[in-house]
């Protein structure tokens, strides 16, 4: 019997031994393989400078996306680099179409159906040029009028930083060359100060507009301020850009200062610490953008799917003659609220995707969203977009839409549209309820944000369910 135990416990011993091998076999085979990787990478300088500079260009990226100061940033409420506040008379829009002269321009690129980016990557290229800050991406997508000034560096970064990738010719000498996106342009008038581009807006397309400037400027003045104002055909403001013009400013322009951007690299760093790091910015960066990801995300992603035809919908006219209006309720309402064009939760949350730049700039690009009905989903949604105001309560029984820089006055609903007619503002926000009994179960609602001349301002689509039984 004791030989019995005794034979076992030499069997047991033997087995230890042989773990206690096999561990560490592997551990000398992954050693082995560590400083094998780790000696053909030494072998191999270029290698490891290439991993420094990779790591070295992706900090530099991280640093330019975000403003330092973590508050809250609005953009300048004239779409000016200073805090001058213009100091001329401004026309009513009804007064210039009616008393303004009519100004002779050229469209120098036009493309009915040009979808615009939401983000490019090209903008991480040149990121040192500020091509992906995020305040600066912001602000933009809140517009729809540009203007194209300075030299040719200038130009690159204007046309880089919006991903406007035509590469059309302007001459910014003698010219005042406008780039519109969503409106098509269809005269131009000027009075004092103001020049409008008359038209009507669209889901899409861009066009460059340019005007001469002695046109607009007499060759007896050196310069000129002015306010740029797209207008719909009645006189609605759909945006507006201040702007002072100087003939010398284009005339000493620079050429270019165009010229790419070399990182300085470290003399030591260790490997396997450099991959480490890399891992962890890429991370970091996937938060922001699609690293990976090559070419452009327009605005055509920025739309969710539906069962609405798009193109085959009942002309506005049509919907206000023959629909019905329904009454709705305001859960909120403020003329004088602005978006921010940054907020600081945006990046602490950027992990939960808060602060993923084509998203972030699609959602600046909507002034309509509905709303979720569920009350978690729909507050998640309004802290993503930074609305931290106190609202109404939103019964079960109620859908509810965000409205920005419009306010309705009317609602009109003809089969599957629903009109919220009104007027535009440089300004505002608005939280509007309907009634679920006055929309049809399963069905899917186009609605959109129209001006009394029937311009089109926005558009997104409510989606009605069954009731739960």
């Amino acid at each position: 019997m004791r030989m019995i135990i005794l034979a076992g416990q030499k069997i047991k011993i033997s087995i230890i031994l042989v773990l206690l091998l096999v561990i560490i076999s592997c551990l000398i085979v992954i050693h082995h393989h560590e400083n094998k990787e780790w000696l053909a990478v030494s072998n191999n300088y270029d290698v490891i400078t290439d991993l420094e500079k990779e790591n070295d260009t992706l900090r530099g990226i991280l640093e330019h996306i975000v403003p330092k100061q973590p508050k809250v940033l609005y953009e300048n409420p004239y779409r000016l680099e200073s805090d001058t506040i213009p100091n001329f008379y401004t026309y009513d829009l009804h007064h210039i179409l009616e008393k303004g002269n009519d100004v002779p321009f050229h469209i120098l690129y036009h493309n009915q159906d040009y979808q615009r980016p939401m983000y490019a990557s090209t903008w991480k290229d040149f990121y040192y040029r500020s091509w992906l800050y995020l305040p600066s991406k912001i602000s933009d997508a809140y517009h729809t009028l540009f203007l194209y000034q300075g030299g040719l560096s200038a130009i690159y970064d204007f046309e880089g930083g919006l991903g406007f990738q035509e590469h059309i010719l302007v001459d910014y000498h003698k010219n005042l060359n406008c780039l519109v996106y969503n409106f098509h342009v269809a005269n131009v008038k000027k009075l004092g100060h103001q020049i409008i581009l008359v038209g009507r807006p669209a889901r899409k397309g861009a066009a460059i507009v340019s005007i001469k400037v002695n046109d607009v400027l007499s060759q007896a003045k050196e310069s000129q301020d002015y306010l740029f104002q797209l207008s719909t055909p009645k006189g609605y403001e759909l945006d507006f850009l201040y702007n002072h013009y100087h003939r010398s400013d284009t005339l000493n322009q620079e050429e270019s200062t165009i010229q790419t951007f070399c990182m300085i690299t470290k003399d030591e760093s260790n490997y396997l610490d450099l991959k480490k790091e890399n891992h962890l910015l890429k991370t970091e960066i996937s938060y922001y953008f699609p690293l990976d990801e090559e070419g452009v995300i327009t605005q055509q992603s920025c739309r969710n799917s539906t069962s609405i035809n798009l193109s085959t919908q009942v002309d506005i006219a049509t919907v206000i003659e023959k629909g019905r209006e329904i009454n709705y309720g305001i859960a909120y309402e403020s003329l004088p609220y602005r978006r921010p064009i940054y907020d600081p939760t945006w990046e602490q949350k950027a992990p939960n995707g808060w602060a993923y730049i084509p998203e972030k700039v699609c959602q600046a690009n909507r002034k309509l969203f509905v709303l979720p009905s569920k009350e978690k989903e729909r507050l998640n949604i309004l802290e993503k977009l930074s609305f931290y105001e106190p609202l109404q309560p939103i019964k079960e029984n109620e859908s509810s839409l965000l409205i920005y820089n419009f306010m309705p006055s009317q609602v009109f609903i003809l089969n599957h549209q629903m009109v919220l007619l009104g007027i535009p503002h440089r300004t505002g926000a608005l939280i509007l309820t309907i009634n679920k009994n006055n929309l049809m179960h399963d069905t899917d609602y186009l609605v959109q944000l129209i001006t009394p001349d029937f311009s089109e301002l926005d558009y997104d689509v409510l989606k009605i369910n069954s009731p739960i039984k």
